[in-house]
């Protein structure tokens, strides 16, 4: 379960940074992050990755509730 919290927090950290990242952006020259920034599609990538990054947390809590399940029959078989 620790991996799983470390992996979820790294996950929140990662959206906080890229989210100032985009932020930042907005007082640079004409670059391609700022054109996005204009035409509103910056709210798409992040979306994208937000809905990646959540997938990606529920897919590891499955298999992590499969994983300790799965020892917890096993340490019942062998006692």
């Amino acid at each position: 379960m620790t991996i799983l919290k470390k992996t979820i927090k790294l996950l929140i950290i990662s959206f906080f940074i890229f989210s100032q990242y985009a932020r930042a952006t907005r007082h640079n020259v004409q670059t391609e992050h700022s054109i996005l920034l204009s035409n509103g599609k910056i709210y798409v990538v992040v979306g994208v990755l937000v809905i990646i990054f959540t997938s990606l947390a529920f897919y590891l809590y499955r298999i992590d509730k499969k994983v300790s399940q799965f020892t917890l029959e096993q340490r019942e078989m062998d006692s």
